[in-house]
């Protein structure tokens, strides 16, 4: 099981413009109630992140660079490596949780 805020999932290299951009707080005492259930900003009505639904969540679609949600995520320094992508993928399909 993946660990909200363990596990890689402390998404530090998001936090670095978020906030401010999108409306978007993901410091650590903010990140979960921001992400998971949350109508996105910039799409709505689309979420942010819904359990288990990667495919209806825009933080995959933008860490995948399917260019469905706009630019992908982070757009400047480092992008998130396959193991990054994969972790958020397992937290989401295992159901967002705030644990």
């Amino acid at each position: 099981q993946i660990y909200f805020g363990i596990d890689g999932l402390s998404i530090a290299k998001c936090a670095f413009c978020h906030p401010p951009s999108g409306n978007l707080d993901l410091s650590d005492n903010e990140a979960y109630t921001q992400l998971v259930n949350v109508e996105s900003s910039g799409y709505a009505p689309a979420k942010r992140v819904i359990p288990f639904d990667t495919v209806a969540s825009v933080l995959y679609h933008k860490i995948v660079d399917d260019s469905l949600y706009g630019l992908i995520m982070p757009p400047y320094g480092t992008p998130l490596t396959e193991s990054e992508i994969n972790t958020i993928n397992k937290w989401i399909m295992q159901g967002a949780l705030n644990n």
